[in-house]
Protein backbone atom coordinates (compact mmCIF):
# COMPACT_ATOMS: atom_id res chain seq x y z
CA UNK A 1 0.00 0.00 0.00
CA UNK A 2 2.77 2.42 0.88
CA UNK A 3 4.17 2.01 -2.65
CA UNK A 4 0.75 2.61 -4.23
CA UNK A 5 0.89 -0.54 -6.34
CA UNK A 6 -2.46 -1.25 -8.01
CA UNK A 7 -3.50 -4.75 -6.96
CA UNK A 8 -5.81 -6.39 -9.47
CA UNK A 9 -6.38 -9.70 -7.67
CA UNK A 10 -5.09 -11.66 -4.69
CA UNK A 11 -4.95 -15.46 -4.83
CA UNK A 12 -4.09 -17.61 -1.85
CA UNK A 13 -3.48 -21.19 -0.89
CA UNK A 14 -6.44 -22.65 0.99
CA UNK A 15 -4.27 -23.26 4.05
CA UNK A 16 -5.30 -21.02 6.94
CA UNK A 17 -1.90 -19.40 7.51
CA UNK A 18 -1.62 -18.23 3.92
CA UNK A 19 -5.26 -17.19 3.71
CA UNK A 20 -4.98 -15.25 6.98
CA UNK A 21 -1.77 -13.55 5.82
CA UNK A 22 -3.38 -12.57 2.52
CA UNK A 23 -6.49 -11.17 4.22
CA UNK A 24 -4.47 -9.23 6.78
CA UNK A 25 -2.42 -7.65 4.00
CA UNK A 26 -5.07 -7.20 1.29
CA UNK A 27 -8.52 -7.42 2.89
CA UNK A 28 -11.45 -9.47 1.71
CA UNK A 29 -10.57 -9.47 -2.00
CA UNK A 30 -8.60 -12.71 -1.48
CA UNK A 31 -9.68 -15.76 -3.51
CA UNK A 32 -8.67 -19.32 -2.70
CA UNK A 33 -6.73 -21.16 -5.40
CA UNK A 34 -6.30 -24.92 -4.98
CA UNK A 35 -3.14 -24.99 -7.13
CA UNK A 36 -1.38 -22.77 -4.57
CA UNK A 37 -1.75 -25.31 -1.74
CA UNK A 38 1.52 -26.76 -0.46
CA UNK A 39 2.65 -29.99 -2.11
CA UNK A 40 5.48 -30.61 0.38
CA UNK A 41 4.28 -34.09 1.38
CA UNK A 42 3.14 -35.20 -2.09
CA UNK A 43 4.98 -37.17 -4.76
CA UNK A 44 7.28 -35.12 -6.99
CA UNK A 45 5.15 -35.67 -10.10
CA UNK A 46 2.12 -34.24 -8.26
CA UNK A 47 4.20 -31.18 -7.37
CA UNK A 48 5.33 -30.80 -10.96
CA UNK A 49 1.74 -30.92 -12.21
CA UNK A 50 0.64 -28.39 -9.62
CA UNK A 51 3.54 -26.08 -10.50
CA UNK A 52 2.51 -26.27 -14.16
CA UNK A 53 -1.02 -25.20 -13.17
CA UNK A 54 0.33 -22.20 -11.25
CA UNK A 55 2.68 -21.30 -14.11
CA UNK A 56 -0.26 -21.27 -16.54
CA UNK A 57 -2.36 -19.19 -14.15
CA UNK A 58 0.40 -16.58 -13.81
CA UNK A 59 1.17 -16.41 -17.52
CA UNK A 60 -2.53 -15.81 -18.32
CA UNK A 61 -2.80 -12.80 -15.98
CA UNK A 62 -3.46 -9.60 -17.91
CA UNK A 63 -4.59 -7.22 -15.16
CA UNK A 64 -5.55 -4.55 -14.64
CA UNK A 65 -3.10 -4.21 -11.79
CA UNK A 66 -0.74 -6.79 -10.41
CA UNK A 67 -1.60 -10.32 -9.37
CA UNK A 68 -0.60 -11.10 -5.79
CA UNK A 69 -0.10 -14.78 -4.94
CA UNK A 70 0.24 -15.99 -1.34
CA UNK A 71 1.57 -19.52 -1.18
CA UNK A 72 4.23 -21.75 0.39
CA UNK A 73 8.02 -21.91 0.20
CA UNK A 74 8.02 -25.26 -1.62
CA UNK A 75 5.71 -23.85 -4.30
CA UNK A 76 7.76 -20.68 -4.69
CA UNK A 77 11.01 -22.60 -5.04
CA UNK A 78 9.51 -24.97 -7.62
CA UNK A 79 8.25 -22.02 -9.65
CA UNK A 80 11.26 -19.71 -9.44
CA UNK A 81 14.20 -21.83 -8.33
CA UNK A 82 14.63 -19.40 -5.45
CA UNK A 83 13.64 -19.84 -1.82
CA UNK A 84 11.73 -17.14 0.01
CA UNK A 85 11.88 -16.59 3.76
CA UNK A 86 8.72 -16.52 5.82
CA UNK A 87 6.74 -13.31 5.13
CA UNK A 88 9.05 -12.41 2.23
CA UNK A 89 7.71 -11.59 -1.21
CA UNK A 90 9.16 -12.09 -4.65
CA UNK A 91 8.32 -9.92 -7.64
CA UNK A 92 8.45 -12.09 -10.75
CA UNK A 93 7.69 -11.91 -14.43
CA UNK A 94 7.35 -14.68 -17.00
CA UNK A 95 10.39 -15.28 -19.18
CA UNK A 96 10.22 -16.39 -22.81
CA UNK A 97 11.42 -19.90 -21.91
CA UNK A 98 8.48 -20.52 -19.54
CA UNK A 99 10.43 -19.85 -16.37
CA UNK A 100 9.97 -16.86 -14.08
CA UNK A 101 12.53 -14.12 -13.63
CA UNK A 102 12.80 -12.81 -10.06
CA UNK A 103 12.92 -9.01 -10.33
CA UNK A 104 12.97 -8.12 -6.64
CA UNK A 105 12.62 -9.46 -3.13
CA UNK A 106 10.35 -7.65 -0.68
CA UNK A 107 11.40 -8.02 2.94
CA UNK A 108 8.85 -7.78 5.78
Amino acid sequence: RSRRVQVGAVLSSQWCRTRDTARLAFGEQVRDELALNSFFSQASDAGAAQTAQVRALLVRWRGPGVLVVVTHQVNIQALTGQAAASAEGLVVRPAADGSFQVLATIKP
